[in-house]
């Protein structure tokens, strides 16, 4: 495939209302029976464990119901300890690294700017010198985001955008994907200092939803806005944040002084919600 026409494709497929459109179909209620053949098929097809969904696979009534599905409790444990921070998806680690100058790497020699990511550049300059981390969810994973810390929710922003794919391709062909991309970024002030969970829309996410307010992403005439709370919110680590309806991209953001996240914390390296990232 060309450059020129790859570029097309994905113009093409970043808008907004082609996503909504995927997000209508895994909302429909189909016939129970054909609903089953069709989530098995995926669930072969990705090697998805049932043994740890917390509901049969005939009790789901669309395709989002399963996407978004709970886990059965102690699925996943979560590492104990107020400054030891965990995953808060099931993911793969695409890159780590630290802010300099208020820069991340998106890939190796493509960087973008926190501020671009965040929205707010007051708010970027918490995290210069601070330890950062990107988590790709792939189709076949848990698609619940969890607290990675106890702590207080201060606070949102949500900043609307296109649906490029966060695969290979949107990767090194788009620069800076994650500023131009739908995004919403959850803000909690914990024992290691402010946190961002910055919650990236892809290509074919219907929406993403959080447990602490009713905004919902990716809605016609959408508008970017921001709520902090006068009166902060308390959420204790590997409680549900939020849910991507179909997969994506989160990246944390911590205040400095740089984390020495462990040794398998790579990029590639697989990580599970509540598995500790320090």
């Amino acid at each position: 495939m060309s450059m020129a026409v790859s570029d097309r494709l994905l113009q093409i497929i970043s808008h907004s209302g082609l996503s909504r459109l995927v997000g209508r179909s895994a909302d429909l209620k189909l016939p129970r029976p054909l609903l089953r053949v069709l989530l098995q098929t995926y669930v072969t097809a990705l090697g998805i464990d049932l043994e740890e969904t917390a509901r049969p696979l005939s009790s789901f009534e669309s395709f989002d119901d399963f996407f978004t599905r709970a886990l059965r409790p102690g699925a996943r444990p979560i590492a104990p300890g107020e400054r030891v921070a965990t995953s808060p998806v099931d993911s793969r680690v695409m890159n780590t690294g630290v802010a300099h100058d208020g820069q991340l790497f998106q890939v190796k020699g493509s960087r973008y700017s926190a501020a671009d990511l965040l929205g707010d550049a007051a708010e970027a300059r918490k995290f210069n010198g601070g330890s950062y981390i990107t988590l790709y969810l792939s189709p076949a994973d848990y698609h619940r985001i969890h607290a990675p810390l106890d702590g207080e929710i201060h606070g949102f922003r949500y900043v609307p955008g296109r649906l490029y794919p966060v695969n290979e391709l949107g990767m090194k062909r788009v620069p800076r994907l994650f500023t131009h991309n739908e995004r919403l970024t959850t803000y909690l002030k914990t024992a290691l200092g402010l946190v961002a969970v910055v919650k990236v829309g892809a290509t074919s996410v219907g929406r993403i939803t959080v447990s602490y307010t009713d905004t919902t992403t990716n809605q016609p005439g959408g508008e970017p806005h921001a709520l902090f709370y006068a009166r902060p919110k308390r959420i204790a680590k590997g409680d549900e944040l939020g849910r991507f309806h179909l997969g994506s991209t989160v990246v944390l953001l911590f205040e400095p002084p740089a984390l020495a996240f462990g040794s398998h914390v790579r990029p590639d390296r697989l990580l599970r919600v509540g598995q500790r990232l320090t």
